[in-house]
């Protein structure tokens, strides 16, 4: 699982591959938007009217899992999930609404507030009292919104690389471009499994993505129209 970058890294590289000669629609393209997709592997939950994907695994002490910018709970599945499960811990990882198999709540994107809510009322309907949250880069200001907004549901809170500061300067152009219509469907339409694979080595660099990480981590979902414009 990436600690310093997340997700982000690899669709700022998909858009460049996008205004390349080589960035074109290929059958290399990633899966995600039709047949092959990367499924889901947990419960798709009815939250407020909404899809909440929730992973289940393991039974003691609730830990739930809420991942980073543009990526989904396969970052804790892929290992994270089941060590914790062996050790004695029911771990719960969720998808972010917009972002994997959640549903977004409205098209404004939404408040790590707003997503505390959905995920705790996802995290009451699957019979969670309290529970260590533990939150990756953007994660971890949901995880910190949650116990403030919540405080009798977190029994503690980590941050994995934490997006919980003041947040120097602006954000990348890249940002404002993949949150509108027409650049979430040029970056999806037209970056590469390829481009997108190399993009991924490139945040785990100068290491490399753990063997299997790339496969398992569903990079379709990442691509997604809906998943560019979502936080």
């Amino acid at each position: 699982m990436p600690t310093r970058r997340t997700l982000t890294g690899l669709l700022a590289a998909a858009l460049l591959g996008a205004c390349s000669p080589a960035g074109r629609p290929a059958p290399n393209a990633p899966p995600g938007r039709g047949a092959g997709a990367t499924p889901p592997s947990g419960r798709l939950l009815r939250v407020r009217g909404r899809t909440v994907h929730a992973h289940v695994e393991g039974r003691g002490p609730a830990v739930i899992l809420v991942h980073g910018a543009s990526g989904n709970l396969r970052d804790f599945t892929f290992s994270l999930s089941g060590q914790l499960a062996r050790k004695g811990y029911r771990v719960i990882a969720f998808d972010r609404p917009g972002l994997g198999y959640s549903g977004a709540l409205h098209g404004r994107g939404e408040s790590p507030a707003e997503q505390a809510a959905q995920l705790d009322a996802a995290a009451a309907q699957l019979g969670v009292g309290q529970a260590v949250i533990v939150g990756h880069s953007y994660g971890a200001a949901v995880a910190m919104a949650w116990a403030l907004t919540q405080p009798g549901r977190a029994a503690g809170v980590v941050t994995l690389a934490g997006a919980t500061m003041p947040w120097p300067g602006a954000l990348k152009s890249f940002y404002t471009v993949a949150s509108s219509g027409l650049g979430s469907a040029l970056i999806s339409a037209f970056a590469t499994q390829e481009t997108a694979t190399r993009a991924l080595r490139s945040i785990f660099a100068p290491q490399r993505p753990p063997r299997g990480y790339i496969d398992h981590v569903g990079i379709d979902l990442a691509l997604r129209p809906a998943a560019l414009r979502a936080r």
